[in-house]
């Protein structure tokens, strides 16, 4: 019976050891001692002519982090935003983000133009002006006047009026994020005119004259087009198999699940330009309709 008992004594003894050892394997695999996981962001040029490098930005899963500051350059280009490979979303240079996953993101370009101040010429009886035009802000703006040793007061004084613009990182988000269609049309514009031409002081003078809001939806495209080139256009919505004539140009429309884009089509129904490069759209997407601008 005593030997029974020593039996059953150590058997209970053997089993909690075993439970005990699988206990701590268990809490060792995956318990709060787990690695956290790694996520990477990964930088493109987007352009084969574009210079310079950027390292690969790595940060804990669920973590808050500020995106590197651009390092890319295209001569004749200004930066426009970030393009992400996984979804149709945009980031601005250093902008605050929060992902679960690596992504990939690709460097948008978008015509260069001329920085800070533009001072204008002007006759007698005219009221003299001063445009800042990346400034925007009111605090950059004793910084400026303070290098042209005058104060507020004193050009106020003057007579001389100020004139603010919108800041042109803002208006390069809202085009790297919505602009597609009118960024299409800044481009046939280039080739009609054969002149670069400064998509955000268009931007700016077609939303003052109610051809597009402030998230760059077109209302009236033809006279955005009109604008850019000096010559008369109108325009209309057509089928996916409408073949262009000579005089014609065609902006097509993919869609691909919610999501629709806007490039400059090649005549044949094939993408000449594309605003963001080769967009997610545009590879899996499918042609939905097409914009037929004619000349009047």
């Amino acid at each position: 019976m005593k030997s029974m008992r020593k039996m059953v004594l150590a058997g209970m003894v053997l089993l909690a050891s075993v439970m005990f050892l699988v206990g701590c394997d268990t809490n060792a695999g995956g318990g709060g001692n787990e690695e956290p996981e790694v996520i990477t962001v990964t930088f493109k040029k987007n352009a084969e002519d574009a210079k310079g490098s950027m390292e690969s930005q790595t940060f804990i899963k669920g973590q808050q982090i500020i995106l590197n500051k651009n390092l890319f350059t295209l001569e004749g280009y200004d930066f426009l935003c970030w393009e992400r490979m996984d979804c149709e979303l945009y980031h601005v240079d250093e902008e605050e983000i929060t992902v679960d996953h690596d992504i990939v993101l690709r460097a948008t370009w978008t015509n260069k133009s001329e920085d800070f101040v533009e001072s204008e010429e002007f006759v007698d009886g005219d009221t003299p002006k001063i445009s800042l035009v990346q400034a925007g802000a009111a605090g950059q703006m004793d910084e400026i006047l303070d290098d042209m040793d005058q104060t507020r007061a004193e050009l106020e004084n003057l007579g001389i009026q100020i004139v603010y613009a919108q800041p042109r990182q803002k208006i390069m988000k809202v085009l790297g994020e919505s602009g597609c269609y009118f960024l299409s049309l800044v481009y046939l514009a280039e080739e009609i005119c054969q002149n670069r031409i400064d998509a955000v002081e268009v931007y700016e003078k077609a939303t003052k004259n109610g051809w597009m809001d402030d998230e760059a939806t077109m209302m009236y495209p033809a006279s955005v087009l009109s604008f850019m080139t000096g010559l008369k256009f109108s325009v209309e919505k057509r089928s996916t198999d409408y073949v262009t004539n000579k005089t014609e140009y065609e902006i097509l429309v993919f869609q691909n699940g919610n999501y629709t884009h806007f490039v400059l089509g090649d005549g044949s129904g094939g993408v000449k330009y594309d605003p963001l490069g080769n967009s997610n759209t545009v590879q899996n997407g499918a042609i939905v309709g097409k914009r037929i601008f004619s000349l009047n």
